[in-house]
């Protein structure tokens, strides 16, 4: 009786507040973990109509796969569109809801901006960002679904993620030595049992029963790996492939702004590989962001400057806190502002090969 009253009151909460907390559990039964879904070509991504409200925070995916709020395929007359690249850092683990991420802070800063008399009326700036993701998945993202929404500027934040599988085992500069095919979790019989529960998927929901993606995306035993600073190899694949990126957008006729990445060593690790290896590697690949920037004539928001390694700004040492989007997006800005591109298109559309001065 009590279950069935539970049941019940879960239910008319639904209905007030229009929550459907069994989707989760739903989406699991059919083949996602809920909030990623598989794809052919990037391994992921994340699940239209995915969300969660909880007291960890609130984050909604909508139709397009994209965190936060609807808009349009076809480019409005008049908006100056920007599509963000990076990981969880992006995407906005960390940040207490939608709003607070820092492309949302970005669309807000950047509208504050626009010049009036300009080609622009309206800025919207998409988070493509991920958890997991690393340069690899979004440059491949970039080619296969941001091209045809036809962003005016990508903003490519990367760094930990691509950090943490450079040094591990025998590199392969497809990650394949560290990352498998995103494969959907198998549901337990008392989830199949109780999949019809919208009671049962609350109490999952706010427990946090759920997959950990990393035991999903990497290879079993990848924490082990033996670890090296030489990084050669890892540092020419992400030169190659921020130069690929550039050439990408730029035959798509959009601009790029490469950032640093920032971090702190002011909060407790959550893991050990990044006091010793992962923050040595993190600020090798900001020095290969800036390499390339220079050499293809990019221009560069200096994220890890502005945050200054200051734990005020992070939840842990790479997640930013809502302080800290809002640092992130006021810098990239300002940025933006100061090469002119509310202003319309700028730079070179030609990218230099690998290697050339």
């Amino acid at each position: 009786m009590a279950a069935a009253a539970g049941e019940g009151i879960v239910r008319l909460v639904e209905w007030k507040t229009g929550r459907d907390w069994s989707a989760a559990l739903t989406a699991k039964l059919e083949g996602s973990d809920g909030f990623y879904q598989v794809h052919p070509f990037i391994g992921f991504v994340m699940r239209p109509g995915a969300s969660l409200d909880s007291p960890r925070g609130q984050f909604s995916v909508n139709s397009l796969g994209y965190r936060g709020a609807e808009f349009d395929k076809v480019k409005a007359p008049g908006t100056f569109r920007v599509a963000c690249l990076g990981g969880s850092t992006t995407w906005g683990s960390g940040a207490s809801c939608d709003d607070a991420t820092w492309p949302a802070a970005l669309q807000r800063d950047l509208t504050a901006l626009l010049p009036s008399g300009g080609p622009y009326q309206r800025v919207e700036v998409i988070n493509a960002g991920a958890p997991g993701y690393t340069l690899m998945e979004s440059f491949v993202q970039l080619k296969m679904r941001l091209v045809p929404l036809q962003p005016d500027l990508i903003v490519v934040y990367h760094g930990i993620n691509d950090a943490r599988v450079m040094g591990r085992g025998n590199f392969e500069p497809d990650y394949t030595h560290v990352r498998r095919a995103f494969t959907a979790p198998v549901p337990t019989s008392t989830e199949i049992l109780l999949g019809w529960s919208h009671l049962y998927g609350l109490a999952r929901e706010s427990f946090g029963a759920r997959e950990d993606l990393e035991q999903i995306i990497y290879v079993p035993g990848f924490e082990t790996m033996p670890m090296t600073e030489r990084v050669e190899l890892g540092r020419a694949t992400y030169l190659r492939t921020l130069t690929e990126l550039v050439a990408v957008a730029r035959v798509s006729g959009a601009d790029v702004l490469f950032t640093t990445f920032g971090y702190t060593r002011e909060l407790p690790m959550k893991y050990e590989w990044m006091l010793d290896y992962g923050f040595l590697v993190t600020d090798q690949l900001n020095a290969a962001t800036a390499e390339v920037a220079q050499r293809q004539d990019v221009p560069v928001a200096d994220v890890a400057a502005c945050l200054g390694g200051e734990g005020k700004y992070f939840v842990d040492p790479v997640h930013l806190n809502d302080t800290g989007n809002r640092m992130i997006a006021r810098c990239i800005a300002q940025r933006i502002q100061e090469v002119g591109l509310l202003k319309g298109p700028v730079g070179p559309q030609v990218t230099r090969p690998l290697g050339e001065k």
